[in-house]
């Protein structure tokens, strides 16, 4: 399984990072009741993140390949979503560099499921998250047209490490 560079996202997609911290929250919890994006391929799958100074990091996968150790490396699938107030924001599911399946991988899985459809809450517990269902939101998320992977790299904004710079 070769994860997705984000420099070959740059290049695909010709969309330059933003020289700038963002206000795009990327989580891995978040605090409030949310929705996934419906389209099941909306996802940004196999990229390699690293958490540091309080932030993630999306990593340039030539790194990895190329043998450089990056304390903390981690594979991840990023998640479209928005809270009940429209504001939209990233879920990230980290998960080991071997792309072995977890309990916390899979519980984020049955999480993002769940949230396609319904409002939900995420707790995080001992083996992973648990789902809670928030009913009463009358919200209907209104979903931009914009690329996920356009998306993706405005959140990330200057936190992206490219094997070339």
């Amino acid at each position: 399984m070769s994860p997705k560079s984000p420099s070959a996202l740059l290049e695909r997609f010709q969309f330059k990072a933003h020289n700038h911290d963002t206000d795009i929250l990327i989580t891995c919890c978040p605090k409030t009741a949310f929705k996934v994006h419906p389209d099941v391929h909306r996802v940004v799958e196999n990229v390699l993140v690293v958490y540091r100074d309080n932030r993630w990091h999306l990593v340039d996968c030539d790194l990895y390949r190329n043998g450089v150790y990056i304390h903390g490396l981690l594979r991840a699938d990023i998640y479209d979503c928005m809270d009940s107030n429209g504001t939209r924001f990233l879920l990230i599911s980290t998960y080991p560099l071997s792309g072995e399946m977890t309990t916390w991988r899979d519980s984020v899985l049955d999480v993002v499921d769940m949230a396609i459809d319904e409002w939900v809450k995420m707790k995080r517990v001992e083996t992973g998250y648990e789902t809670q269902l928030v009913d009463g939101i009358r919200y209907i998320p209104r979903w931009p047209k914009q690329a996920m992977e356009d998306f993706v790299l405005e959140a990330f904004g200057e936190n992206i490490i490219l094997a070339d710079g």
